[in-house]
């Protein structure tokens, strides 16, 4: 049963069979745009610390903006898209920003009837099939290609070592930044600046390889489990009208 419940959503209830089918072509532009930029955004993250003069710079962060400009631009277009389309095809008035929320309630009206058609319009049938569509999004995960834990197990120590180098390095007199050496105690002031610069700079990679992981997660998920978008769509909509019973709102 919640084989046939997931093939009438992706058929009739999902935001494809809703509204990107009838943008079919912009649809496909616009995630193929956003999977490029995606790239070209990470092969910039290694570069940005190979650049050695101001114009490389320039012109990395010149690309950044445009991929960035471009992306928000298509993105307004997709919205107005949308809203048009949602106008045209059910008669529903919306904006950009609010067509979304009128597709959630089509597809909560079009799901709770077939529910109710089919016997399934109980409170622990849906909580049921709520179960099992969630652990058939366990079985779709895939692995990462190499565990986060792997890859701290090779670093800790080279970043150590390298920590160590870096202060004895600048605790030389001879190699003591001009800005500290005036200054009352000195090596204490170069050690706290040191350690509050790494600080920060481990914050940033840690925060760049979340972004990454995260990213590289949702491309491997799209490529390679290509109805995960929809399955969450059906388990967010099973959840609505759960919390919509609850509240008295649906009878």
């Amino acid at each position: 049963m919640k084989d046939k419940l997931f093939k009438y959503y992706k058929d009739y209830a999902s935001n494809y069979a809703l509204i990107y089918v009838h943008m079919n072509r912009y649809h496909k532009f616009f995630y193929s745009y956003l999977i490029i930029t995606i790239l070209i955004l990470i092969s910039v993250i290694p570069a940005y610390f190979l650049l050695q003069n101001w114009i490389s710079y320039v012109i990395m962060w010149g690309i950044i903006i445009v991929c960035l400009g471009f992306v928000i631009l298509f993105s307004k277009m997709f919205d107005i898209k949308s809203m048009k389309i949602l106008k045209k095809q059910y008669s529903i008035s919306s904006t950009p920003k609010t067509w979304n929320d009128y597709t959630l309630e089509i597809r909560i009206h079009i799901i709770t009837e077939y529910l109710i058609e089919h016997g399934l319009y109980e409170r622990w049938k849906m909580e049921k099939l709520i179960a099992d569509l969630y652990k058939d999004e366990e079985k779709a995960k895939i692995p990462p290609l190499v565990a986060p834990s792997i890859i701290l197990a090779i670093s800790i120590p080279n970043v150590t070592q390298l920590l160590l180098h870096i202060y004895s390095y600048f605790n030389l007199e001879a190699n003591m930044p001009y800005l500290v050496q005036n200054s009352d105690s000195a090596k204490l002031t170069l050690n706290v600046s040191i350690f509050f610069a790494v600080l920060v700079v481990s914050l940033i990679l840690v925060t760049s390889i979340s972004v990454v992981n995260h990213i590289q997660a949702s491309i491997r998920k799209a490529i390679f489990d290509k109805h995960g978008h929809k399955r969450n769509g059906l388990i967010e909509t099973l959840e609505d009208i759960l919390y919509q019973i609850q509240d008295g709102k649906i009878k």
